[in-house]
């Protein structure tokens, strides 16, 4: 099972013409940022992360000319810089969505896309505030016992 982020524009009024600009975000290791990190980070226009990437390449580039760290260590860097992107990579995309005009609306989870597409939409009000959480099966409590005591009267 796939879990996504469901971002809305915030300005929706939840008609139908806002259910054509909602976004799903993929949670999950990212392996295009992972293979691809700056390039991944610049096609998706997350130009913060790819200036803080950049800025960090730089500094260990210089590190390396410098002779402050060895070849070694900046590969090592490298490949962790990579693993963070790959892992980090949909939470980003997801903050990049929060600071935007959008907003978090849901969690949506399915075997692929399409699944979770359709498993919120089914449950997607438009409008409606969201549903509140259900109470657990049981019924009420005894009246006749208060608080934690196991029986009445103690």
């Amino acid at each position: 099972m796939t879990i996504y982020s469901v971002h809305t524009p915030s300005e929706a009024d939840g008609s139908t013409s806002g259910a054509d600009r909602v976004h799903f975000e993929r949670q999950g290791f990212a392996w295009g940022a992972f293979l691809l990190g700056p390039l991944w980070l610049l096609a998706r226009r997350f130009w913060r992360a790819l200036f803080a990437w950049a800025l960090l390449a730089a500094l260990v580039f210089a590190a390396v000319k410098l002779g402050y760290i060895s070849v070694g260590l900046a590969t090592v860097l490298a490949v962790m810089s990579a693993i963070y992107l790959g892992l980090e990579g949909p939470a980003v995309a997801a903050a990049a969505y929060d600071r935007g005009r959008w907003r978090l609306a849901d969690v949506a989870i399915g075997a692929d896309r399409a699944t979770a597409e359709r498993s919120f939409f089914l449950r997607w009000s438009p409008g409606a505030p969201p549903p509140l959480p259900r109470r657990p099966m049981g019924g009420p409590p005894p009246s006749d016992i208060i608080g934690l005591f196991p029986e009445a009267g103690g």
